[in-house]
């Protein structure tokens, strides 16, 4: 991969200059800032709404918890493992844990989002229902990625054909590859700690020192 990442930069800086890197600077923030968003904004939304409890002390332990690379065969344990720490039982988590590293990936769900969204708008198919149904699409065809490395990658180009854009086929995955190092690494972190999140939220987990607070006052 490495090697085909640096055939893939040469090839682009002799069709465009040293003008490309700056279009693949800007569409490595776009998926990084909308990752991001999901990560530090969305899911802290949703604990706030759904726990009813302060959000900046698990925000921060799921950030530290997700900054290692995290596979499907690591990712369950790591999480149950946080979870349990938050006192969600473990008849809970033993379920949602494994059917969301199955089927919840937020970050592959943004990368085809995003990559199909700015294909469709280059070839001026971009209408507000066209986009509406890729990113619907992208959501579907995120839970095949699930225990795939770099699953978007075999994804991308059906999607792109799927909507007609099969032209920019080779322009969107040179950008895919020549990125991925990022988006891969803010992907991992928004699916590994999506999973957990949501458990938490959803059962009304709160860490050790606040239930052993609640226990003393009660």
């Amino acid at each position: 991969l490495p090697a085909a990442v640096f055939c893939l930069t040469v090839g682009a800086l002799t069709r465009g200059g040293f003008s490309s890197l700056g279009q693949f600077g800007a569409v490595a923030l776009l998926v990084s800032g909308v990752t991001l968003t999901g990560l530090l904004v969305i899911n802290p939304v949703v604990y706030k709404l759904f726990a009813r409890r302060p959000v900046r002390g698990v925000l921060l332990d799921l950030l530290e918890h997700s900054a290692y690379p995290a596979f499907l065969s690591r990712n369950i344990p790591m999480n149950l493992a946080f979870c349990r720490g938050y006192g969600v039982p473990d008849k809970v988590a033993s379920i949602t844990i494994p059917l969301g590293a199955a089927f919840n990936m937020p970050g592959a769900a943004v990368t085809l989002s995003v990559y199909v969204s700015l294909a469709l708008i280059g070839t001026g198919m971009g209408d507000w229902g066209t986009l509406a149904a890729a990113a619907m699409c992208s959501a579907l065809f995120s839970m095949a990625a699930a225990g795939i490395p770099n699953g978007s990658s075999v994804l991308l180009p059906t999607l792109l054909g799927l909507f007609g854009c099969g032209d920019s086929t080779a322009a969107v995955m040179t950008a895919y590859f020549v990125i991925s190092v990022l988006q891969d690494s803010v992907g991992t972190a928004l699916n590994s700690s999506s999973d957990a999140f949501l458990t938490v939220a959803a059962a009304g987990g709160q860490p050790k020192a606040d239930r052993a607070a609640n226990l003393m006052q009660n």
